[in-house]
């Protein structure tokens, strides 16, 4: 008899626990949608966005074919500060940029930097017309199908140009949606080159 009475409390204790963890729950997933929702309006934000050295994510391991033919790892630079730069011939801004990212990297040669360009959904008849209007010398990964801008989940899959900035660790320092000056990315490499 008083094993039957037992059962029924410990019935009612775990209904009781199960009413008391739903609001719990609840308010654990709308938390859960509240930070996907800041964290989506972070990911499309303009401009300069940067991570200090505690929240620096991994960068992807990106390789491919580039507009002259050879491959290019990024893995090859590692130890290096390192610029990606996702651009087309077919953007307005990127013809703004470009040549200031290319007298960057020239500002830069002879040092541990290295700048890589990401072609991004373009011809390349028209991509290697742009990168010698432009006087780009670093290499360009063709992009033909968005695969690599898919693998920088940092950065929105719209964002041409845009541009991602590495430690020598190879996680991500910073990021700019839009257009960049020589004045900002050389200050932004700089301020790497000095950390160790």
């Amino acid at each position: 008899m008083n094993l039957g009475h037992s059962r029924r409390v410990v019935r009612h204790g775990r209904r009781l626990l199960v009413v008391a963890l739903v609001p719990v729950l609840t308010g654990c997933a709308a938390a859960g949608v509240r930070q996907q929702a800041i964290e989506a309006q972070q990911l499309n934000q303009v401009g300069l966005t940067s991570y200090g050295p505690g929240s620096r994510q991994n960068a992807p391991a990106l390789s491919g074919v580039t507009l002259n033919g050879p491959q290019f790892s990024l893995s090859s630079a590692l130890g290096k500060v390192v610029v990606i730069n996702v651009w087309a011939s077919w953007c307005d801004p990127c013809r703004a940029e470009s040549p200031a990212l290319a007298r960057a990297a020239q500002h830069f040669a002879g040092q541990p930097v290295q700048f890589v360009g990401i072609d991004e959904r373009d011809g390349n008849t028209q991509a290697r017309a742009f990168v010698a209007a432009t006087g780009i010398a670093y290499p360009n990964l063709v992009d033909g199908d968005g695969t690599l801008l898919g693998r920088l989940r940092v950065l929105p899959q719209a964002a041409v140009p845009s541009t991602l900035v590495l430690d020598r660790q190879g996680r991500v320092a910073d990021r700019v949606i839009g257009a960049v000056t020589q004045t900002e990315i050389q200050s932004l490499v700089a301020a790497l080159l000095k950390q160790s």
